[in-house]
């Protein structure tokens, strides 16, 4: 076989190689649907035993109360902490201690990407234990000694 006929029948055994397996995707597809009694029903009269407009509070579909969600992953994000500025043209270390300390125990503190300008020392404090996710953040320290206090221990985790 020359080269050309070779690329031709090594291109229509691929082409036929990937309508098959199309093929049988379509096939397994159609074989793995769920039974018309899994659907679910299209008129929904009660939710917990509350009928009418339900409203649900975070105990009716297991969620925790708000307020432990709200420390257990916290986003510094400039509108809720005043005084972040993921730009660096501001200091942001007033803002990223209040999301620092809104951080419950054992919950996490995401940092945007961004460059934070940090005029003085951030403090974690005491024994508290939380997880900081700072990926693509840059922390500009703009004075003398450290930019993070801690106590107790600090652990870098990389991806």
């Amino acid at each position: 076989m020359t080269d050309v006929t070779e690329r031709a029948a090594s291109t229509r055994r691929g082409f036929l190689t990937a309508g098959a397996a199309v093929a049988a995707a379509l096939v397994a597809g159609e074989a793995i649907q769920p039974p018309a009694s899994a659907e679910a029903a299209t008129t929904v009269t009660s939710v917990n035993g509350k009928t009418g407009v339900v409203v649900l509070a975070a105990a009716d579909v297991g969620a925790p109360p708000q307020a432990q969600a709200d420390g257990t992953a916290v986003v510094a994000l400039p509108a809720r902490f005043s005084g972040i500025d993921p730009t660096g043209a501001r200091d942001s270390a007033a803002g990223l201690q209040a999301a620092i300390n809104a951080t419950l125990e054992g919950g996490t503190l995401i940092v945007p990407p961004g460059r934070y300008l940090l005029n003085s020392s951030l403090s974690v404090g005491g024994e508290k234990s939380i997880s900081i996710s700072a990926f693509g953040a840059r922390f500009v320290q703009n004075q003398a000694g450290a930019g993070f206090s801690v106590g107790g221990r600090i652990q870098t985790l990389w991806p």
